[in-house]
């Protein structure tokens, strides 16, 4: 039994999230700061970020106002044969983020490849964000907090929206 309570179900507040989003720019360490983003705007675990591949983000397909105007991804795509926690393929998440979200989805589109859509390697990627945690002196923060501050502040700016929480975060049950 442990002693101390997991922090990763905390919610990491989206204005400290676009902090050090905007602090990993700042360093150079842009792969860091669109890993914050995406994980806090489309909910995403970070294993399920981490091998997310430019061909499995997908640009809007009609313009503003049309319902369609949103950048989308697929979590866990089953040619990939490697499934989400929740044991499930093929998952569609909506990018539904401030204005600026429609840069980094194109920028993590790139070509289009079967690339990894974040190049930096995971060790690189966890020194980055300890320099960050320390910077804004948050030393206990963990990334996967970075989808429940997402999911909270959804939830705050739609209270009657739980339905789509729900189906944002993927939950089995």
């Amino acid at each position: 039994r442990k002693r101390h309570r997991s922090h990763s179900r905390n919610p990491f507040p989206e204005e400290l999230a676009c902090g050090a989003a905007a602090l990993g720019y700042l360093l150079q360490h842009a792969d860091l700061a669109r890993k914050n983003l995406v994980q806090l705007y489309l909910k995403l675990r970070p294993g399920e970020a981490a091998n997310l591949r430019e061909i499995d983000i997908h640009p809007p397909c009609a313009g503003p106002g049309s319902g369609l105007d949103y950048w989308s991804l697929t979590v866990a795509p089953f040619d990939n044969q490697v499934p989400t926690k929740t044991q499930t393929y093929d998952d569609a998440v909506i990018c539904r983020g401030p204005d600026f979200m429609n840069h980094v989805m194109a920028t993590l589109r790139g070509s289009g490849g079967t690339a990894l859509a974040f190049k930096e390697e995971p060790k690189q990627v966890a020194r980055q964000w300890k320099t960050v945690r320390a910077l804004i002196q948050e030393q206990k923060a963990v990334m996967y907090q970075l989808r429940h501050g997402g999911a909270s502040s959804f939830f705050l700016q739609n209270p009657q929206g739980q339905r789509q929480l729900q189906g944002d975060l993927r939950h089995r049950t």
